[in-house]
């Protein structure tokens, strides 16, 4: 899993202005773009990706793609909001601590 793909999920996961934001900022802060910048489009294509990204690492894919389609009556076919649920939930860590689904320690490069 690529550093950004496991930034915006931890980013994700902390998130205290909603799972959208949390990307939106995320992905200004380490590009420098305005925030204005990231519409519902584009964020569908860079969430898409770090889903897939995760997808390649996690430990059941199966399991992942599951729950992305289990989550259609609740987000009436809304794919962004899947995905950002998915990525939420997923688990980082097991009941000893260890990291799990290609999750490792990341060192926060932006400057």
């Amino acid at each position: 899993m690529n550093n950004t793909t496991l930034g915006m999920i931890y980013a994700i996961k902390r998130s205290e202005n909603g799972r959208k934001q949390a990307v939106i900022d995320y992905m200004s802060e380490i590009t420098g773009s305005p925030k204005e910048d990231y519409y519902d489009n584009e964020l569908l294509n860079i969430v898409g990706n770090a889903f897939v990204d995760y997808l390649k690492t996690a430990d059941n894919p199966a399991y992942v793609v599951q729950c992305f389609f289990g989550m259609r009556n609740i987000y009436r076919d809304n794919e962004l909001e899947r995905m950002l649920s998915v990525l939420q939930l997923t688990r980082v860590k097991d009941n000893y601590g260890q990291y799990i689904n290609g999750f490792r320690e990341i060192k926060n490069d932006i400057k």
